[in-house]
């Protein structure tokens, strides 16, 4: 590959070892590409005919024609004449409605300039100010759905295991981790009871829930949550004071794990007790602001703190820098 620099203004720029720099300032805007060996000069004019638009951010919305699709917007705020060049990752690929991919600029453009690869796969070039994407929203039901059917004697070892742990795995833990998979845990057992139909076992598991939780809800643990006012959101008073405590959870590691398991908690005491999810349905969307913000205008908590819209995942290490870059963890 060969390295290209188009600059605003001239400058001079080195390359030795692996490094480009300059030896003077810079006040201007500086674009660099790799250039394919085979066909550098092609790639290069090429390039030329789109250098002059950069973009400088986007603005996302969001619409849902049907129950079954969502749509997402990528409007690229821009600076320059002319059409914007951009690299989609593959998943952009895929559900792009447009600009369209395969359309003869792009593909012209792909013909000449080899593949990027990446982490996350291979980048393509895509021609345009605004992309659509539809996402297929995946249909989720409460109950689970078995490959195979199960023996009478398997349910029956099923049954006699939830009866017992619905009495005896309570949920004690002080920190918001184990605790939220202590009662993802209980809800889980919940539902497994409602689908098994036994009635006592499932009230036995949503009591548990609902006095486990309340505390939490009310502020009266020991260990309570708070409301932070430098980053706006939801963090444990042993979080806040300590970045190390909790897996990072005071400096906004995976939040999205740990109140995760508390909105299972919520959707499946709405399923069973829609009076107490109700009662406390202001708490419960706390945590939903906290982590996945819907509403773009609230001034207490960021729009979807830890989602990348971009890349299309979310990042779950808060504050925290990382020698190799943020990520998702295996969760």
């Amino acid at each position: 590959f060969l390295n290209s620099a188009i600059c605003s203004e001239p400058v001079a720029l080195i390359w030795k070892e692996n490094t480009l720099s300059s030896p003077t300032p810079i006040k201007g805007i500086v674009r660099v590409a790799i250039l394919p060996v085979a066909n550098s000069e092609q790639a290069f004019n090429l390039l030329l005919g789109y250098v002059q638009k950069y973009p400088t951010g986007a603005v996302v919305s969001f619409s849902y024609p049907s129950g079954t699709i969502a749509n997402v917007v990528y409007t690229y705020t821009t600076v320059g004449p002319g059409s914007l060049l951009m690299l989609a990752l593959p998943h952009h690929v895929s559900i792009l409605q447009y600009p369209v991919v395969d359309n003869e600029e792009n593909k012209h453009i792909q013909s000449l300039l080899s593949p990027i690869w990446t982490i996350k796969g291979k980048l393509r070039p895509v021609v345009g100010d605004v992309w659509k994407l539809q996402y297929n929203l995946v249909q989720v039901g409460w109950q689970y759905t078995l490959s195979e059917k199960l023996s009478t004697q398997q349910l029956d070892e099923i049954a006699k295991n939830l009866i017992q742990d619905v009495k005896s795995i309570y949920p004690t833990a002080a920190d918001p981790y184990t605790f939220g998979k202590e009662i993802g845990r209980m809800a889980r057992l919940a539902l497994i009871a409602d689908n098994l139909g036994i009635a006592d076992a499932r009230q036995q598991a949503i009591t548990n829930l609902e006095l486990t939780l309340t505390p939490w809800l009310q502020g009266t643990n020991v260990n309570f949550l708070q409301y932070d006012r430098i980053y706006g959101g939801l963090v444990t008073i042993n979080g806040i004071n300590d970045q190390n405590s909790e897996f990072g959870s005071g400096w906004y590691s995976d939040h999205h794990f740990h109140y995760g398991y508390f909105m299972q908690a919520a959707a499946t005491l709405a399923r069973f007790d829609p009076g107490f999810f109700d009662s406390n349905k202001a708490a419960f969307d706390v945590f939903v602001r906290d982590v996945c913000n819907p509403d773009s205008t609230d001034s207490d908590f960021p729009f979807a703190r830890h989602k990348d819209l971009f890349d299309g995942h979310s990042w779950a290490s808060g504050l925290f820098q990382q020698a190799n870059g943020k990520g998702q963890e295996s969760s």
